[in-house]
C-alpha cells in the first residue's frame, strides 16, 4: 500500500474516531429569549440520577456581569434526579458564537445555590431537561 494511501486512511480513521464521540445537540426548546439543546452523547444515567450538558444559544449577545466580555452560547452541566423531580447546576463555559463555537469567553463555576438540588420549576427550561432525560411520558386527557 502507497504511504500517501496509509497516510489518508489514518486520517480517515483518526476522523471518524473523533465524530464517535462528537456531540449530539437535540433542540428543547425555542423561544424569543433564546433556544435550548441537550448533548445526548453527553447524557450518563446511574441508580436514578442522569448526568449531561446542555447548550443555550442566544439571538441577541449577552454581557458577562464582571466584564465587557459579549457571548452568544453557552454550556452547562448538570445533574438531575428523575425520580425526586430535582436539578443540580454545574460549571458553565460562555462562547462568543451561537452553537458553542467562536472563542470561550469564560469558564463559570456555579453560585452554591445553583449546585444544591432543587425542584425543578413547572414550564421552565430545566423541566424541559428533566423531561428528555428522564423519558416521562406525557399522558394527554381525552376530549
Amino acid at each position: 500500500m502507497a504511504p500517501t494511501i496509509r497516510a489518508a486512511l489514518a486520517i480517515a480513521a483518526l476522523a471518524l474516531a473523533a465524530d464517535a464521540g462528537a456531540a449530539q445537540w437535540k433542540q428543547l426548546r425555542k423561544d424569543p429569549s433564546g433556544e435550548l439543546w441537550i448533548d445526548n452523547a453527553s447524557i450518563k444515567r446511574n441508580d436514578g440520577e442522569a448526568v449531561f450538558e446542555y447548550r443555550v444559544d442566544f439571538p441577541k449577545p449577552q454581557q458577562e456581569l464582571e466584564s465587557k466580555n459579549k457571548y452568544r452560547s453557552t454550556v452547562t452541566r448538570a445533574i438531575v434526579r428523575c425520580g425526586s423531580r430535582t436539578i443540580s447546576i454545574g460549571p458553565t463555559v460562555a462562547f462568543a458564537g451561537t452553537r458553542a463555537t467562536g472563542k470561550q469567553v469564560g469558564r463559570y463555576p456555579p453560585t452554591p445555590e445553583e449546585a444544591r438540588f432543587q425542584p425543578v420549576e413547572l414550564g421552565s427550561s430545566d423541566e424541559s431537561l428533566w423531561h428528555h432525560v428522564c423519558s416521562v411520558a406525557q399522558v394527554v386527557p381525552k376530549s
